[in-house]
Formats: structure tokens, sequence, C-alpha cells
């Protein structure tokens, strides 16, 4: 998805750094129209606007039309903002309406993760973590001998070369 496309979603951050880009786009297409002729006096005009301007209003349609469909409605709706008030009020709703939270038919939430498919993940971590401590507390109990101390001949015996004896200055047990 790119921004000269109106496919998929976008948020209300995203949308408005956009719009904010776009505006200082707008404001070079005004200033090039105010550019005036110093030994005339008289406002040209600037052909760097034949191709500015339809690429400012392309970026600015797409943005629309995917924050559209990061609320579910149809990107058709951006022609409400070729309405006077009507585009005033289309973009206050733009900006501060939250986006769908899960994923809608216009793609996945925009800059997380769906919460149906967090709460899954966040359960299969706990299935695994409450896995570990079993395994854990299975194992710390086997190690302990009846008395409370620690038995460390199972270490002697499965490390190759050490035997069943300890290396020299250690216990086999400590308490």
């Amino acid at each position: 998805m790119g921004i000269f496309t109106g496919d998929g979603r976008v948020g209300r951050l995203h949308y408005f750094a956009i719009n904010l880009a776009i505006g200082c786009g707008w404001l070079v297409c005004v200033l090039a129209m105010m550019r005036t002729d110093p030994a005339t006096g008289a406002t040209t005009f600037n052909p760097a606007l034949i191709v500015i301007f339809p690429i400012v209003m392309w970026l600015s349609v797409a943005n629309m039309v995917r924050r559209l469909h990061d609320r579910g409605h149809n990107g058709l709706l951006w022609l409400l903002s070729l309405l006077p008030l009507v585009n005033f009020g289309l973009a206050l709703y733009l900006l501060f309406a939250p986006g769908d939270e899960v994923a809608n038919r216009y793609g996945p939430r925009p800059g997380g993760v769906d919460p149906k498919q967090a709460d899954a993940q966040r359960q299969a971590l706990d299935t695994l973590q409450a896995r570990v401590e079993d395994v854990q507390r299975q194992a710390d109990q086997s190690y302990y001998r009846e008395d409370g101390t620690y038995d460390m001949d199972w270490m002697t015996a499965s490390v190759p070369g050490l035997g069943s004896e300890p290396p020299s200055g250690s216990s086999p047990t400590t308490g």
C-alpha cells in the first residue's frame, strides 16, 4: 500500500501527518500562483502547477479514501468533500473518529494487532508460561532430597569425565 493508492486503511495520526504534508504542497501551489513579474507587476502563470496540482489532489483523495476505509466506509464518500460546509464536517469526522478496532473488508487494523488475534496470542503465551513453570517445579522437586538438601549427583553422573565423584573441594549437596 502506497500513498498514491486508495487501497487499505490509514489511522488518524498517519492521516493527519499526510494531510499536513499535503497542506505544505498546497502552500507551494498557492505561492507559485502568487508569483508576480517584478518589471510589470502582473501575476505570472507558473507551468509547474500543471504537474504539482494533480499530484497534490491525487494524494489528498487517496488519503481520504484510505481513512474512510479505516472507518469501514466506501471510498466514494470522498465526494462529500466537494460540498461546502459538509467538507468541514467530513474533515473533522475523519480526523477525530477512531477507526474500526478489528479488520474490516478493506484490510487489517493499521498500526497494531487485531484485538482478537492479540487475545489468542496472549492465551498461547500464558499456556506456555504455565507449562514451563510446571516443568521447572517438577525438575526442582526431583532434585531435592527428603531432608531438603539439593541433590547434585545427577549432574556429576550426567557430565562425561566427572564420574560419580564431584570435583575436589566441592560438596555434592548444598543446604
